[in-house]
């Protein structure tokens, strides 16, 4: 939103009033570093979607095209099917986002979408190639389809600081190599694989950014009950502050990912599964130039390739992954140059030039 509104349009991000989770205009902006441009309308919504089956989406996906009508929008942007229906129903124009592969996810609604007047949509944003198939799969003209990538936001990583100095900032007392990961540590985001790999490589430290408290607990709980000393729990940080955990490491993780399912009652009525998108964190470690050593799947090779800017290792193959490692620890002429092309890269994906495009 914000930085379509530095590009020169006019936005209303129009969001469900929670009551039992609100927060205000000022802290959502503060929260992750953003200006207040931008306006920020709160729908009413009931109930709350962990009690239900997610009844909660559909009031708002319902609400939110009629207050379009209503606040006389140009256009409906949605990442959500519900009000991109509804909003073809009211005749607003509208355009579809998505990360997701809905086609994919659910064998069952490509068949009803390819019914839908899609070709009435102003345009459907991808944010991977993998996406922008899926959104053909769906019914839209392939002409239709933007791909634009998320990014990172450059400001956040200048100046650029050398990983003593970022533990330092950090509050982090490690001496050696580290090798960093940011992200979701739930049981389906392969971190399980990042343990066992910290148990084969003593002589380094896992530095582990991300989880609330509750499963930072559960993890910092099994790290006692198995003797594991070389992992650090920095917990959830803020937006603004990842950059600084990025430059903290040496090296950069990505474990594997599995196709999972939807959690919650409806999942037991309709067939769904989750099936992994490019990793969010994959911008930001571009953006950090550490070497990268990555599980090799097709929600990593759209951005990452073996020798060019990572190390490629097969997926749940703790031996190749601890080589990989090591083979950064020893080459540094090699380390070098994989954290000077994910530099290179990196400059192709920022917020600014997605909200341009």
């Amino acid at each position: 939103a914000a930085a379509m509104q530095n590009a020169g349009a006019t936005v209303k991000l129009i969001s469900p009033w929670l009551w039992w989770k609100n927060r205000s205009v000022e802290e959502i902006c503060d929260y992750y570093g953003v200006a207040p441009g931008f306006e920020i309308v709160r729908l009413p919504s009931w109930p709350p979607p962990e009690r239900t089956l997610r009844a909660s989406k559909l009031f708002h996906g319902l609400s939110s095209p009629l207050y379009g009508i209503l606040s006389r929008c140009d256009l409906v942007h949605t990442r959500d099917l519900i009000p991109m229906v509804m909003a073809q129903t009211l005749r607003l124009p509208w355009s579809f986002e998505t990360y997701r592969q809905h086609a994919a996810e659910k064998p069952w609604l490509a068949p009803l979408t390819r019914k839908l007047p899609l070709t009435d949509a102003v345009g459907a944003v991808a944010h991977s190639e993998a996406s922008a198939n899926d959104l053909v799969a769906l019914g839209f003209p392939q002409e239709a389809v933007l791909l634009a990538r998320p990014g990172h936001r450059e400001e956040r990583f200048s100046p650029r600081l050398d990983p003593q100095t970022a533990r330092s900032r950090c509050g982090i007392d490690i001496q050696g190599p580290v090798v960093g990961y940011v992200g979701n540590i739930g049981s389906t985001k392969g971190t399980d694989e990042l343990l066992k790999l910290a148990t084969r490589l003593r002589e380094i430290s896992f530095l582990v950014v991300g989880g609330n408290p509750e499963q930072v607990e559960t993890m910092r709980q099994h790290l006692q009950r198995n003797n594991i000393g070389n992992v650090f729990l920095a917990g959830h940080q803020e937006p603004a502050a990842i950059a600084t955990y990025l430059f903290a490491a040496d090296y950069l993780y990505v474990p594997a990912i599995f196709n999972a399912g939807f959690s919650g009652a409806i999942n037991s009525l309709i067939p769904m599964k989750i099936v992994p998108g490019v990793p969010l964190k994959l911008y930001n470690y571009l953006a950090a130039g550490r070497p990268i050593v990555s599980a090799e799947q097709p929600s990593t090779v759209e951005l990452l390739s073996h020798e060019h800017n990572a190390l490629l290792v097969s997926p749940n193959n703790l031996g190749a992954s601890e080589e990989a490692i090591r083979r950064l620890m020893d080459d540094q002429q090699l380390a070098t140059r994989l954290a000077t092309q994910s530099l290179r890269q990196a400059t192709e994906y920022t917020w600014k030039k997605r909200g341009e495009k």
